[in-house]
């Protein structure tokens, strides 16, 4: 008789420990989901300046084009190449500050 109580209080402590997991399991969940749509938009802000600078870089290889059209190709990929590093820079700056490794200080809006 003592190892039946013994087994039922022990199944019962294992679901009471399985109930307590739900919201620990949901949470962790719901985490993956953002990490992942934070990723899909990190890759979406990289690639569209990438896709940018290699399209114009490609057009620089036409030989017709003239002096002023190749000008103006590299104003447009120093353009998004500034973008591209801007955007790189953020969310290193975004990751720094939540492994607390960036301090983040407020100043006044001009």
């Amino acid at each position: 008789m003592r190892l039946e109580e013994k087994v039922k209080e022990q199944t019962a402590d294992l679901d009471r420990t399985t109930i307590d997991l739900q919201p620990a399991k949901e949470k962790a969940e719901s985490g993956d989901r953002l990490k992942t749509a934070f990723l899909q938009t990190i890759s979406h802000e990289i690639s569209t300046p990438m896709n940018g600078i290699l399209g114009f870089a490609s057009l620089l290889a036409f030989p017709n084009l003239t002096a002023d059209e190749r000008k103006e190709l590299l104003g447009l990929m120093k353009i998004f190449s500034d973008r591209l590093v801007n955007t790189i820079t953020d969310y290193v700056n975004i990751s720094l500050t939540y492994s607390d490794n960036l301090q983040v200080k407020s100043q006044p809006v001009k």
